[in-house]
């Protein structure tokens, strides 16, 4: 059973496969006990006196090591501070009752003296060595109590002096940095306050204890089922203690609990693993498959993309679209999307487009005959139709923002900014996120859409919330998220089928909450090669590698947009084929030569996508310590292999050490295409050898199980 409660000691024991989480009720309260390697033995927990903590000149405080640690004598962050009608600002949490129902469990917690209930919520993993974990707030009494914090949980860490945090940063064009560094004596707060999960702060992170590697060694590793404004509060106190505390952000944020409501949090999850950094990937990866992911968009192998604005930007029309069917066809493209420029009003000649955010209507000087003709072609020919769409902007010339200013995001004393080219609808508003998810439907239904990718390219810096009440309009950053989700489900739930890419300004709404939807992700729009692979470091620490998207990994204008790098489409198209490979190229300039060249990568890329998409993915060399970096992809059943290897400055002649594979059957031969035939044994001890020259060179290698 991966869920025990041990009567005698009061003690609830959750097993994962290779880890204990323990916790048990004292004192009628719930005091977190044990959270490791996992054990056999439940005597062999520290007892909640032996955690107390000695302070100066002998007060002792437990509170602290509360498995759902309430606000009121306790310095540590709270997970749960609720403001009462009378005025009272603390509250006590005391054990009622809890259920088992096989890898769930839920505890009921009272407020001794106030009509209030939370319940902690707990799902276990076991071959994933996970836990969730939530908490449901119910309002029992017959007045309003606010909420003001309201985490999702409490995670405490075994005594240790030495922690070491891993975190993911970063801005636009420079998403999924990896920082790490020893905890500091205090709080690390990790948090995003732009209404949009990252890049900033991405809602992944991980504790280890200081020597661990991609390979091995113990971690910790968290991760928040939230696209919004989070918190993660890391607290490392003087007595080598270590908490973390997270969930929604109380950044500019209430939640009024009228009675008889209730408020559920978002799922943070907790796993523990001895398997290094490396091996936390690949659980993420699996746990994103199995119980993150629709089915259909877990399976699914990604098409290769031609995205028109890589040719001609905004700037597009029925004429130049149809123009490079043929060559698209021709080089192996599965799905054609046009990007920003079809809504809207003015030719292509103008900027005109600007006008179509809020109504979101097909510019019909541009594409007199809608854009059905070209679905109907595409889908003829075998090919699929995708378009882009930013349904959370409206600009100010709109008809619905001229017939609608209530569902504009900004508070009723303040005027809106004419200047600026667009406003955020206000999804908080359920009219206004109706209508948006009817206006998609409808754009995928009219147009027979495959696939549909979403963008928003700016921060939610206010959320007013005209006409709401006062006592709910700081509710409105929980509403708006839930209403984005409650749009976007109902698309999936219409049409199941359709590929839908999540893209915000590049990577900003990466996280488990819009990965419920998305099959594909817009990792960047930094698409230089080199960063696009520095970026993919760190993306697929928690990410399927297969989901990374974009529209131009393979351009002659957006490989050098950022640094005006010039790198070859040999380069370009090997890092494309980490994730969902994408063609930004002007077809319609392509020799004959590039066009074969161009051909021949799509084929190596229908070749070896499956292995990438459903098989392990292993980090083998990093770009952040070397002049080239190495990955590799194996198959769930090890017959299979492909190994990418990229170089970024070579000198003095250099030949590299042989790269120690992964993953592989020590016991089997593996045929490595162009270079010999080992055993799987001596490709993760001796090594692959491997030779790269110059600048930006790039290898793919294919395994093939040879016995």
């Amino acid at each position: 059973m991966s869920i025990e409660y041990l009567r005698n000691s009061a003690e609830f024991i959750l097993n994962t496969d290779h880890s204990t989480y323990a916790f048990s009720i004292h004192e009628g309260k719930l005091y977190h006990r044990y959270w490791g390697a996992r054990i056999t033995d439940p005597q062999d927990l520290p007892t909640v006196d032996e955690l107390k903590k000695p302070f100066d000149p002998g007060w002792i405080r437990k509170d602290d090591m509360e498995e759902y640690r309430p606000h009121n004598c306790t310095n540590n962050e709270s997970t749960l501070k609720l403001r009462f009608a009378d005025g009272t600002r603390d509250t006590y949490l005391e054990y009622k009752s809890h259920v088992i129902d096989g890898d769930r469990l839920e505890v009921v917690l009272k407020e001794k003296q106030y009509p209030v209930e939370v319940i902690l919520r707990y799902r276990v993993y076991a071959e994933r060595d996970i836990i969730e974990r939530n908490s449901i707030i119910r309002n029992l009494g017959d007045t309003d109590v606010v909420l003001e914090h309201f985490y999702s949980a409490n995670w405490h860490l075994p005594r240790y002096r030495g922690y070491r945090c891993t975190w993911l940063t970063g801005r636009w064009g420079d998403e999924f940095q990896i920082s790490r560094a020893p905890l500091p004596k205090g709080e690390l707060v990790l948090e995003t306050r732009t209404g949009l999960s990252g890049p900033d702060a991405v809602p992944f992170f991980m504790i280890d204890e200081g020597s661990t590697t991609e390979d091995t060694g113990g971690v910790y590793f968290f991760s928040l089922e939230w696209s919004g404004n989070w918190r993660g509060v890391i607290a490392n106190d003087v007595f080598d203690y270590c908490d973390i505390t997270g969930g929604i952000s109380p950044y500019d944020t209430e939640w009024c609990l009228e009675p008889g409501q209730a408020f559920e949090t978002p799922v943070f999850l907790g796993g523990y693993t001895t398997g290094g950094f490396g091996h936390v990937s690949r659980i993420m990866h699996d746990y994103e498959r199995q119980v993150i992911m629709a089915p259909k968009e877990r399976d699914r192998l990604m098409p290769v993309l031609y995205n028109a604005y890589g040719t001609y930007f905004a700037a597009v029309n029925e004429e130049r679209v149809f123009s490079v069917v043929d060559k698209a066809q021709q080089i192996g493209v599965e799905l054609l999307v046009i990007d920003a420029g079809w809504a809207g009003e003015g030719d292509v000649g103008t900027k005109g487009y600007n006008k179509g955010m809020g109504d979101w209507t097909i510019n019909r000087v541009r594409f007199p005959n809608g854009l059905k003709p070209l679905a109907d072609e595409l889908h003829r020919r075998g090919m699929m139709f995708g378009l882009w769409m930013e349904p959370e902007s409206v600009n100010p010339g709109s008809n619905l923002a001229g017939e609608h200013p209530e569902w504009i995001a900004k508070y009723d004393g303040r005027s809106l900014d004419h200047a600026n080219t667009r406003w955020i609808l206000n999804f908080a508003n359920d009219e206004a996120a109706d209508y948006i998810t009817a206006r998609i439907l409808d754009l995928i239904r009219e147009n027979d859409l495959d696939y549909f990718k979403i963008d928003f390219n700016t921060s939610i810096a206010h959320l007013g919330w005209q006409n709401a009440e006062p006592k709910h309009q700081k509710e409105a950053r929980i509403r708006y998220v839930r209403n984005l989700y409650r749009c976007y489900q109902t698309v999936k739930d219409t049409f199941p089928d359709i590929l839908f890419e999540n893209c915000s300004s590049g990577g900003r709404r990466v996280d488990m909450g819009m990965l419920r939807f998305s099959g594909r992700i817009n990792r960047s729009d930094d698409q230089d090669t080199l960063d696009m692979i520095a970026i993919h470091e760190g993306f697929s620490t928690f990410m399927l590698s297969k989901l990374a998207g974009g529209g131009c990994h393979i351009s002659d204008v957006y490989s050098s947009f950022f640094n005006e790098r010039r790198t070859t489409m040999r380069y370009q198209a090997h890092a494309s084929m980490l994730g969902s490979m994408a063609i930004g190229r002007n077809l319609n300039t392509l020799t004959d030569e590039e066009t074969e060249e161009l051909r021949s990568y799509t084929q190596l890329y229908k070749e070896i996508r499956g292995i990438v998409a459903l098989g392990d993915f292993y980090r083998l060399v990093s770009l952040r310590e070397h002049n080239y970096a190495a990955y590799e992809a194996v198959s769930k059943d090890q017959s299979e292999g492909v190994v990418f290897v990229f170089g970024r400055n070579m000198q003095f002649g250099e030949i590299p050490n042989r790269l120690r594979l992964r993953g592989l059957d020590p016991d089997a031969h593996y045929r490595a295409e162009g270079i010999g035939v080992f055993s799987g044994s001596g490709l993760m001890t001796i090594g692959m050898p491997f030779r790269l020259k110059g600048d930006f060179q790039s290898q793919v290698v294919r395994l093939f199980r040879a016995d």
